[in-house]
């Protein structure tokens, strides 16, 4: 399936994801309490959402990402803290978040981001040395800046937007060698500076322009 979605063959990749969700859906619902089946299925749930996405099929794409997002929610539920289970949910929001923030239902959008900033909060406070759980959190808070700034709430979306910058900075002093920490910081200042543009902050935003050029 993943092989031919790269192809842009959809319809034998959507074949295919379905083919390997009636076999998982079938062990899943035959073992009930094992996690790597249900870990399968949500895994086909996924990418038949994926593929509805690139084919436009949006109504699709809503209830294949929905499924998938409730399989996480139980496969916590069979294994509580450990981190595949955990990250699975992170990722069923963020992915529904993204889709409504798309469609422009920013009420949901912001909802969904903030669920996953639930879930990924409990992470941290278990691995609070894990740079990708940062990674995460500062992408989080750069999405509910963007729904904040189409929302028409400045002011939080600049809060938002500064938070998503202090958690890069805390990364790049984490981990001074990885490059794209550096360059998601310069995403972060230069959202700042559209914002305060939007404001009519011109100094402000013209410093932040100025930053996010220098880094």
């Amino acid at each position: 399936g993943e092989t031919r979605m790269e192809e842009a063959r959809y319809a034998e990749a959507a074949e295919a994801f379905n083919t390997a969700y009636t076999r998982a859906a079938a062990l899943a619902a035959r073992h009930p309490r094992d996690g790597d089946m249900l870990f399968e299925r949500a895994q086909a749930e996924y990418w038949i959402g994926f593929v509805a996405m690139r084919r436009g099929d949006f109504s699709a794409e809503r209830g294949w990402s929905t499924r998938y997002r409730d399989s996480a929610a139980a496969l916590v539920t069979i294994e509580g803290k450990k981190p595949r289970a955990q990250l699975e949910l992170i990722y069923g929001h963020h992915n529904l978040a993204v889709m409504e923030l798309v469609r422009g239902n920013l009420a949901d959008a912001r909802n969904g981001f903030l669920a996953e900033r639930t879930a990924l909060d409990e992470m941290l406070t278990m691995n609070p040395g894990d740079p990708q759980l940062h990674y995460r959190m500062a992408d989080n808070a750069s999405w509910l800046g963007s729904v904040a700034e189409r929302d028409g709430r400045y002011a939080e979306a600049i809060e938002r937007f500064t938070e998503s910058s202090s958690r890069y900075e805390a990364l790049i002093t984490l981990e001074p060698a990885v490059a794209r920490w550096r360059l998601r910081l310069t995403d972060s200042v230069a959202f700042s500076g559209d914002v305060r543009t939007l404001m009519g902050r011109r100094a402000d935003a013209a410093a932040a322009y100025d930053r996010a050029k220098t880094l």
